[in-house]
Formats: structure tokens, C-alpha cells, sequence
């Protein structure tokens, strides 16, 4: 139903009622036949679920979840960038950290992207070095 159909039909399911009760009463009484309100969160979800490419959601999603997944230490000196054909890019804010993140910790956080994403969905991760992050 169109915006325009939906203040229509409200106006007269206002005006029905403001004839069975009074004109105050309508108003609180048209709030029950009105649609429920939808988050917006929930529609821009959906919107981006149509407009864009599972990647690009998935890349959204590792962005949103990276605090929880790194640990707030590795979130603060890091930051995803892409997430592209299986690899996630993640800038670091220096280049002393490349060599540490790609040790064992490499493996751990593969696991929970794959764990917050679905299986296979990022096959490796390569830090690049980035922007210096302010704290």
C-alpha cells in the first residue's frame, strides 16, 4: 500500500470513528488501524539485502562485528576495509603490527569471521598498512 493510500484510508477510518465517538477519541481510537511501525534499521536491512551484492553485505557485517571479533586491543589499531573473492583486507595503524597479526592470531580471527559470516566465506586476511587510527 502506497503513502498516499494509506493517509487516505487512515482519514477515513478517522472521520468513521470521530462520527461514533468524538473528534479527541478518533484520533487515539485510529491509532488501533494503523499498520505497526516497522524499525528503520529493519528496512534499511532489507533495502541493502536488495541493492547490494552478498559481498558488499558480508564486508558490511565483518565492519559492524569487528570490536567483537578482534577484541577491542586489535580493533584499535585495525580496521576492515574490504572483504573481496574470500579475502578480508584490514588496515593496521602501523606496520610493526603486520608482522604480529599475522601469527597465530591470524587463525583466531579467521575463525570468527567464518564463524560470524558462514564457513568459508573469508579464506585468509591480509593486514595492509593504513591510516593512523585516533584514539
Amino acid at each position: 500500500m502506497s503513502r498516499k493510500d494509506e493517509v487516505k484510508n487512515r482519514t477515513i477510518v478517522r472521520s468513521l470513528l470521530a462520527e461514533w465517538y468524538d473528534r479527541e477519541r478518533a484520533k487515539t481510537e485510529s491509532a488501533a488501524y494503523t499498520q505497526k511501525a516497522v524499525k528503520i534499521g529493519d528496512l534499511a536491512d532489507k533495502f541493502l539485502q536488495q541493492a547490494a551484492s552478498p559481498e558488499v553485505v558480508d564486508g558490511i557485517r565483518l565492519r559492524e562485528a569487528w570490536t567483537e571479533i578482534a577484541g577491542k586491543q586489535i580493533a584499535a589499531i585495525s580496521d576492515p576495509v574490504t572483504l573481496r573473492d574470500g579475502i578480508a583486507e584490514v588496515e593496521v595503524s602501523h606496520s610493526a603490527w603486520l608482522r604480529e597479526l599475522n601469527g597465530p592470531i591470524k587463525r583466531q580471527l579467521l575463525g570468527k569471521i567464518n564463524q560470524l559470516l558462514g564457513e568459508n566465506h573469508c579464506r585468509d586476511i591480509r593486514f595492509v598498512p593504513g591510516a593512523r587510527k585516533k584514539s
